[in-house]
C-alpha cells in the first residue's frame, strides 16, 4: 500500500450521477489517464492536488463554492521522488510510468516545425540514433523527425488533449514494443504557469506529467 494509510480522496465530479454509470459495451475509461488525487486536511482546511488528472483545481474550487464551502484552500503539490521513497499518493515517483526502453523528453523549441530554430539540421550522429528510435508525439511537435525514425505515432495530430489523454498509455505500451527500438522520445510539453482554468488545462497537465515521468524527467535538445 503506497498510500501509507494517508487520508487521500480520489476526485470524481460525476460520482453518483447517471453520467458516471458505464453503459453496456462502452469503454470503462473515457478519459484515459488516472483520476485526479487530492488530499483533504480538515485541520488546516486545505485540499492539495497530489496527482494531475481530468479534474482541475479550478473545478474543485467551483464544486466547493457550489456547496457553499469557501473556507478550504486548494493548492497543487505535485512531487517527483525516488523509487525508494514512500509516497502519500500513487504516481509520484519520477520513473512511475517509464517504459522498459530508455526514454527522453525532447525540447520542442528545436524540433517543432513552427519554431524559429527548427531549421537546425540533424547531425549524422543524430540520424543514426533515429534509425533505432521511436517517437511518441503530440500535436505534430516532433513530426519533422518522422521520416528519419524507426517508428512514429502522434497521440493527437489535431492537438486534441482529450484524445491524447485517452491514448497516452496505449502509446507508451506501443512504443516499448516496437521491434528494434533502442530509445523513445517524447515532446517536452510547455504549459503556462497557472492553476489551469478547465478540463483541457487539467488534461494537458496530466499528459505532461505522464510523459515527464516516462522520461524520468530528462529533457534534451540534442538526440543522444
Amino acid at each position: 500500500d503506497d498510500l501509507c494509510g494517508e487520508d487521500v480522496w480520489i476526485v470524481d465530479p460525476l460520482m453518483g450521477t447517471e453520467e458516471s454509470q458505464v453503459e453496456e459495451g462502452s469503454s470503462s475509461c473515457a478519459v484515459g489517464v488516472e483520476s485526479t488525487v487530492a488530499k483533504v486536511d480538515h485541520s488546516t482546511r486545505s485540499i492539495a492536488i497530489l496527482r494531475h488528472g481530468a479534474v482541475s483545481s479550478v473545478q474543485i474550487r467551483d464544486c466547493l463554492a457550489s456547496h457553499n464551502i469557501q473556507s478550504y484552500d486548494v493548492t497543487t503539490q505535485i512531487k517527483t521522488t525516488a523509487e525508494t521513497v514512500s509516497n502519500i499518493a500513487p504516481g509520484q515517483t519520477i520513473r512511475h510510468y517509464s517504459p522498459n526502453v530508455p526514454s527522453t523528453l525532447l525540447s520542442t523549441r528545436r524540433f517543432e516545425q513552427s519554431s524559429s530554430t527548427s531549421s537546425e539540421p540533424l547531425s549524422n550522429e543524430e540520424l543514426v540514433i533515429l534509425k533505432t528510435s521511436v517517437v511518441l508525439d503530440y500535436g505534430k511537435r516532433l513530426s519533422s523527425l518522422a521520416p528519419h525514425c524507426l517508428s512514429y505515432r502522434d497521440l493527437s495530430p489535431d492537438n486534441d488533449i482529450a484524445q491524447a489523454a485517452h491514448a497516452v498509455f496505449d502509446g507508451l505500451r506501443w512504443a516499448e514494443n516496437v521491434e528494434g527500438v533502442d530509445r523513445i522520445y517524447f515532446p517536452d510539453l510547455e504549459v503556462e504557469d497557472s492553476e489551469g482554468n478547465g478540463t483541457e488545462d487539467a488534461l494537458l497537465l496530466a499528459v505532461k506529467d505522464r510523459l515527464t515521468r516516462a522520461a524520468s524527467g530528462v529533457v534534451v535538445t540534442t538526440l543522444q
